[in-house]
């Protein structure tokens, strides 16, 4: 191949150039979609990453945000039963519900005859 290479170049000088520039910029470009393709490799495992990264935060934020709901409608509800409890309790000292309740009976048992 190399005496092939050296008669051609003896003959036509200016043709072998052109063949060298065109291998030297095929090797070129042979190299650039090689790095083009290692460096789109990592550019996707750092796009993922960052991807995974946001929806882990967003997962994080909705269970702080429900945990948060359900501590409040926790509390909440708890605030009810205790003003509940309250209630009866006022209305069992002041004896309101007693009174309510046998005048409720009394009615029931006069409208039924």
């Amino acid at each position: 191949m190399d005496p092939i290479i050296a008669k051609l170049i003896e003959q036509v000088p200016n043709a072998a150039a052109v063949i060298l520039t065109v291998y030297l910029f095929l090797q070129d470009r042979q190299k650039a979609e090689a790095t083009r393709a290692i460096n789109a490799k990592a550019f996707e495992a750092e796009r993922r990453a960052h991807e995974l990264q946001i929806n882990n935060m967003w997962a994080q934020f909705f269970k702080n945000l429900t945990d948060e709901n359900a501590k409040n409608i926790k509390e909440i509800v708890q605030e009810i039963h205790d003003h509940d409890d309250a209630s009866k309790e006022r209305y069992k000292r002041m004896k309101v519900t007693q009174e309510l309740r046998k005048a409720a009976s009394e009615k029931t048992v006069q409208r039924e005859p």
